[in-house]
């Protein structure tokens, strides 16, 4: 019975001491979590602080200004400044239609819309404006230089911090720095205009040794220059490209190049000396058996064949019995010639008479036979249709039209609302009679 009682008490003494020592751990757990709460383990290596995953992001409108295969440059469209950012492989790049392209496809003078992070500046977004756009194959001559200005077939935009750049990236100064003839790729937003491009920049035609100036140079069968009216220095600015060029001068075989290529910068030398002189047949038919001619003192004998280029000459002709004859000539084509010689007549004095009575004969001038006058029918037309058509300052009717013209040069000036007045010449010549015109009238 003892022994029972003092195993109950063992146990019983055992238990409360098991129970007090999970009390004193249970006391320094709670002691443990409640300094935690102030002190934090420290981080390893690889643990990124909550407050450092917030990453801050802006947006701005811009024209693209350079680019490298590292990023872009950019310049604000609110205040002008220039920014430059990185682009990523995870920069997100699409057109203005929302859809992914590369960034090889963005160009300078883009306009575009980039979201980026300023703390890297890197961009995250770039989206081409869906306001934005682009005008491509535009004149220079469209430009106002006055109005800072361009025309675009019928709207008018204006040039706002204008960025240019030429076909080599290279960045011009001012709008002066365009030529008449480059062709341009204009790009904008609403109606500014932030950056234009030359994608074919102007050529020039020089014009050396050319044996005359009577004559005219045509290009691409539309614009006609009469060479009296260039100085010797003067370069013909023409657009970049193909074209066809002749050159026209009076006495002399013609000059055609049905493709001369003209680059961007380039001065073609269109070299006239070696042209060869137009021979032009004359014909003397004389009313004597026997005679001695001579044109500019050279001497021919009758019936020769007489072939001479354009010019004035002067023609000596001397038969027995008859007076010397002498007249000049002009040659402008194939002649024909009948010079009436007149005969020499001996002064007769009848017999028996006091009174002398001299009987003047009158024998008629030299007929000369001039080159035929020629005359042609000319078709004139432009586009837009409609415009009024002058013919050296006398009205003649309304494009399309014809008009009857003889040999010679005429001033055309063709008037439509809302265009420019052009005015050019028409020249009608024996040797190249054209009879078609069309002119491309330019809007104002």
């Amino acid at each position: 019975m003892k022994n029972n009682k003092r195993m109950v008490g063992g146990i019983i003494i055992s238990s409360v001491t098991i129970l007090i020592v999970l009390m004193g751990f249970m006391f320094v757990g709670i002691g443990y979590f409640v300094d935690d709460k102030s002190t934090p383990p420290p981080m390893s290596d690889n643990q990124i602080p909550i407050q450092e995953l917030i990453v801050f992001e802006a947006n701005i409108s811009g024209v693209v200004i350079n680019k490298t295969n590292l990023g872009i440059r950019v310049k604000n469209l609110l205040n002008n400044e220039e920014i430059e950012l990185l682009v990523t492989d995870g920069t997100v790049i699409t057109d203005k239609y929302e859809k992914i392209i590369p960034y090889s496809s963005l160009s300078l003078g883009h306009i575009v819309n980039l979201t980026f992070e300023p703390a890297n500046q890197t961009a995250t977004a770039i989206t081409i404006d869906d306001n934005s756009f682009e005008k491509t194959q535009v004149s220079a001559a469209n430009i106002n230089r006055n109005a800072n200005s361009i025309t675009i077939g019928t709207s008018t935009y204006t040039l706002n911090n204008l960025h240019i750049i030429n076909h080599n990236g290279i960045i011009l100064q001012d709008i002066y720095e365009l030529q008449e003839y480059d062709t341009l790729t204009v790009r904008g937003k609403d109606l500014n205009v932030y950056s234009i491009e030359i994608t074919n920049g102007a050529g020039f035609i020089e014009l050396v040794g050319f044996p005359s100036t009577s004559g005219r140079i045509e290009i691409d069968r539309q614009r006609q220059l009469l060479i009296e009216n260039l100085s010797i220095a003067d370069s013909i600015p023409v657009s970049a490209g193909s074209h066809h060029i002749a050159l026209y001068i009076d006495g002399y075989e013609p000059l055609v190049l049905d493709n001369a290529q003209i680059n961007d910068g380039q001065v073609y030398i269109l070299n006239s000396s070696g042209l060869q002189q137009i021979h032009y047949t004359v014909t003397v038919r004389v009313n004597s058996l026997s005679y001695m001619m001579t044109i500019n003192n050279r001497e021919y004998k009758s019936g020769e064949a007489i072939s001479l280029p354009l010019g004035d000459y002067i023609l000596k002709i001397v038969a027995d019995g008859y007076e010397e004859h002498e007249q000049t000539i002009r040659v402008r084509g194939n002649m024909n010639l009948q010079p009436t010689l007149i005969p020499i007549l001996e002064e007769v004095v009848p017999q028996n008479t006091t009174t002398n009575n001299t009987q003047t004969t009158i024998e008629p001038e030299p007929v000369v036979e001039e080159p035929t006058v020629v005359n042609a029918t000319i078709k004139l037309d432009t586009y837009p249709e409609g415009a009024k058509v002058f013919i050296d300052g006398t009205y003649a009717g309304v494009t399309p039209m014809s008009k009857d013209l003889a040999q010679g040069i005429y001033k055309a000036e063709f008037e439509l609302e809302g265009y420019e007045r052009y005015t050019t010449s028409i020249i009608i010549e024996k040797e190249d009679i054209r009879n078609d015109y069309l002119y491309m009238l330019t809007p104002q």
